[in-house]
């Protein structure tokens, strides 16, 4: 049987695109996304990102809204929600760039749900690189769905957004003696596309999901740029995208997928 992946270069791209052009997508005008990236947050209190997500018939990956909120949401949630919505994937609650609490809270959900195990994905944090690996081991015994990657460092806090993006391709590199190279790996968000260029050879990166493009297209900006866009997706959900936005948000989606994809 022909599978998803089969069918498509890796790394599979989700993007966070405004209700408008998703409508658009759902009704095949447009090809912007290999798999639907849901945040949590906004399926509980947006109908009309509910309706396109329950429409939807693309491969679907849960989020916790962690980074969009500062914190996952409730274990209660989330279990109540991935009953709801019956994701592919669903993402494990974790904590921005603390180890000791994300393990504590993904293993707690785990061990009060076990039977999610195997569709859940763990999002590995720390605040160095030595907690990161750990974090990955620890997580590595469990039967997972797929293994998730942030993009925000404690440490890089005050980088540019190249800087910032650099820092995980120094994590990987530090993480790649320790990948199991059978399970599916997600990259959550960026600063800067161009650390995915350093990826190629990185066959055990699956998917990636990210508003980069879409969020430099609504601020009027073409690929290739040097800064991370300012707009966030809560922000331009509901944006009333003029020809010039899509034409921008079409040709940096086109870009994105030539530097990403294998």
């Amino acid at each position: 049987m022909m599978t998803m992946e089969t069918c498509m270069n890796l790394p599979l791209v989700s993007h966070e695109i405004p209700h408008s052009l998703a409508k658009e997508e759902l009704a095949g005008k447009y090809n912007i996304n290999d798999f639907l990236f849901v945040l949590l947050h906004r399926y509980i209190d947006d109908k009309e990102y509910r309706n396109i997500v329950d429409t939807s018939k693309q491969f679907k990956i849960l989020d916790n809204s962690c980074f969009e909120l500062g914190e996952a949401l409730s274990n209660d949630l989330i279990v109540r929600y991935v009953g709801e919505i019956n994701p592919d994937v669903f993402v494990l609650p974790d904590v921005l760039g603390n180890y000791e609490e994300t393990l504590d809270r993904s293993k707690k959900f785990l061990f009060d749900y076990p039977h999610l195990e195997k569709k859940a994905m763990a999002v590995i944090q720390g605040n160095t690189h030595e907690e990161f690996i750990k974090c990955y081991q620890d997580f590595d015994s469990y039967e997972l769905a797929m293994m998730g990657i942030p993009f925000c460092f404690n440490w890089a806090s005050h980088a540019t957004p190249e800087e910032h993006a650099d820092e995980r391709v120094k994590l990987l590199k530090v993480l790649e003696p320790y990948i199991n190279h059978n399970r599916k790996h997600h990259l959550l968000g960026t600063w800067d596309i161009k650390e995915f260029a350093h990826y190629k050879n990185y066959k055990w990166v699956y998917s990636v999901d990210t508003s980069n493009p879409i969020a430099a297209g609504i601020e009027g900006d073409s690929y290739p740029i040097s800064h991370k866009p300012k707009i966030k997706f809560d922000q331009f959900v509901d944006y009333p995208l003029t020809d010039c936005n899509i034409n921008v948000i079409i040709e940096n989606v086109k870009t994105f997928r030539e530097v990403v994809k294998r």
